[in-house]
């Protein structure tokens, strides 16, 4: 069994932005995983999070490229995954993050290139795949940006919350460790109408279409983003209130209509 996580606060450092606010609204994030049996560690192996994903293909069943070393150079300064693991030590749920500085490109240029999803696009392209980002925002979004994705959540965890609770966690540490601009993500329309764009605070504009033989053959997406400004609001927000529940219940509400 691996060495059970220490706490967040442990295993990261307040770099950026208001520390005491984001102390306790990582503590709020911490305390609502903990009540649902589930600790989290920050990872930077992410052969580690392929394999994961290898041994659970029957609920997750495509990996996204962007965070797959085959396909990219992830160091420890320019990404990082999350995974939440139950009292015996196993994955639950996973989450991860990477750095982008697009001081002179944009999320669309980036996209279109195929350079946000491969170090190597030309085979690629070269294959037929494409993606088109339709989504007006995508020409707007530039600078230092996180993308983030390789969302999952064992099936018998599901309906708990924990797909918006453990994409809180990656977007606070991105903003105190990289001081981003803004974060940027696809979601499939099924998962937008289950309202995780809405419960995480995110803006979503229509399309993105993808064919990348790597990940999924033939797929429209959403681009859901979120600037630094809005992302800090939404932490106040939630440590005014003083609780994270109202989110993570109304995800409980919703993934039991659905």
């Amino acid at each position: 069994m691996a060495e059970e996580p220490g706490s967040l606060l442990d295993q990261i450092t307040l770099a950026h932005g208001p520390r005491e606010l984001l102390a306790r609204y990582f503590g709020l994030i911490e305390a609502a995983l903990r009540a649902r049996g589930i600790r989290l560690r920050l990872r930077t192996d992410f052969a580690a999070l392929v394999e994961i994903n290898r041994q659970h293909r029957d609920s997750w069943p495509a990996f996204i490229p962007m965070f797959d070393p085959a396909h990219n150079a992830l160091r420890i300064d320019n990404s990082f995954w999350l995974e939440g693991v139950d009292e015996s030590g196993c994955p639950v749920v996973t989450h991860a993050g990477r750095l982008y500085d697009w001081d002179d490109t944009t999320l669309a240029a980036e996209l279109a290139s195929l350079r946000a999803f491969f170090r190597e696009p030309q085979p690629h392209l070269t294959n037929g795949d494409f993606i088109r980002a339709l989504a007006p925002a995508a020409a707007r979004i530039r600078g230092r940006i996180m993308g983030d994705g390789a969302v999952w959540v064992r099936p018998d965890h599901r309906g708990k919350g924990l797909a918006s609770l453990v994409p809180r966690v990656s977007r606070a540490y991105a903003l105190t460790r990289w001081n981003i601009l803004a974060l940027w993500a696809v979601m499939e329309p099924r998962i937008r109408d289950q309202g995780l764009a809405e419960r995480n605070g995110f803006h979503e504009e229509e399309m993105i279409v993808f064919q990348l033989k790597a990940w999924r053959d033939h797929l429209p997406m959403l681009l859901v983003w979120m600037t630094r400004e809005e992302a800090f609001a939404h932490i106040a927000a939630t440590v005014d209130r003083g609780t994270i529940e109202e989110a993570a219940e109304a995800g409980v509400a919703l993934a039991r209509r659905s």
